[in-house]
């Protein structure tokens, strides 16, 4: 019984370790092109992975599939002078937890940003 019981309470800490890496993407369903950093922070905290080249970002968010069923799931957001120019999902079936497998951010792959250019 003693064992049954320690072996019950490791599964529980293991379990809860689990979910403080694990993060979830849902409000990555209101993030918009021209959003903040800061209002971006706001619906879904800071993210998880962060790259950087010059003055743009990559944010990688994810969620843990503790079903082992769907894969862990993954946002991420390219930022360019603090504001949002894309969005990208993709899901990863390996397995252990999400934070292990973010992408190695390629910034040629970015979204193209647009500048204003106005005549006087």
């Amino acid at each position: 019984m003693r064992l049954g019981l320690g072996v019950i309470v490791a599964f529980a800490c293991f379990l809860s370790g689990c979910a403080e890496q694990s993060q979830s993407i849902v409000g990555s369903n209101q993030v918009t092109a021209g959003m903040t950093a800061a209002q971006v922070q706001q619906l879904m905290g800071p993210p998880k992975n962060r790259q950087f080249s010059g003055t743009d970002e990559a944010w990688q968010y994810c969620e843990t599939d503790y079903t082992g069923f769907a894969g862990d799931q993954y946002v991420l957001l390219w930022l360019s002078n603090g504001r949002v120019t894309g969005l990208e999902r993709y899901t990863n079936t390996l397995t252990g937890t999400c934070d292990t497998f973010f992408r190695q951010i390629k910034f040629d792959d970015a979204p193209d940003t647009v500048v204003e250019l106005r005549l006087r």
